[in-house]
């Protein structure tokens, strides 16, 4: 019974952070030699480098440490919720994969973009710290919050290797000229976001070229 309730909570969707996303549908993949692997409550696929695809019943799963295990001697895999970094583009995503059968290493799955969702506490934007109150929340692809004097609203728009933020719009409160200058600042931070990752500690950056311009705490 207990088995069962761990997996259904894995498998189901409830709540908005990416530790709360559920596992399926899954579509992940991984890189020397490429695959890309989808899985669904109706069936799962393998397509390999060379082109050839195999096609299967998902298996039952499995509760492992931080995830799930989907047992099978056609198509294999085991699925955590550990931060995983393409290697290629560098990209974050929330799950790592790892191929049992056929065997073909690790890769990544999930949507970047989940990473993302929540709330989240500024503490500096372009070097300068935060204010107390400034706020970002992801909620699908829109990101609101304050700025330590006004609150905002924009786009987030995901690519293959990176995210940009906008158009910025916000309401124009006047505030102490110190919250002032820091919201100027950080709301010009966000357009000139190119990509982002998540420290070791949790921390969310928000960089441009790989260099950290916003930072956030949970």
């Amino acid at each position: 019974m207990l088995r069962s309730l761990a997996v259904l909570l894995l498998l189901t969707p409830f709540s908005a952070t990416a530790e709360d996303q559920p596992i399926l549908p899954l579509i992940a993949h991984g890189e020397m030699p490429g695959w890309l692997l989808r899985a669904a409550s109706d069936g799962v696929s393998l397509t390999r480098q060379l082109g050839d695809t195999v096609t299967g019943r998902l298996p039952d799963a499995e509760p492992i440490d931080g995830g799930l295990r989907f047992a099978s001697p056609i198509i294999g895999f085991e699925v955590r919720r550990e931060l995983c970094r393409d290697t290629i583009s560098g990209m974050p995503y929330p799950l790592t994969v790892t191929l049992l059968a056929p065997p073909g290493g690790t890769g990544c799955g999930g949507a970047p973009l989940d990473l993302l969702q929540g709330d989240w506490q500024v503490t500096e934007a372009s070097g300068a710290a935060a204010p107390e109150g400034a706020l970002l929340a992801a909620a699908g692809r829109r990101l609101s919050g304050h700025g330590g004097c006004n609150h905002f609203t924009a786009a987030l728009e995901p690519s293959a290797d990176g995210l940009r933020i906008g158009p910025v719009a916000s309401t124009r409160m006047a505030c102490p000229p110190e919250r002032m200058a820091f919201e100027r600042t950080f709301l010009a931070a966000l357009t000139r976001i190119t990509g982002f990752d998540i420290a070791p500690d949790g921390r969310l950056m928000l960089t441009e070229n790989d260099s950290p311009l916003i930072v956030a705490r949970r």
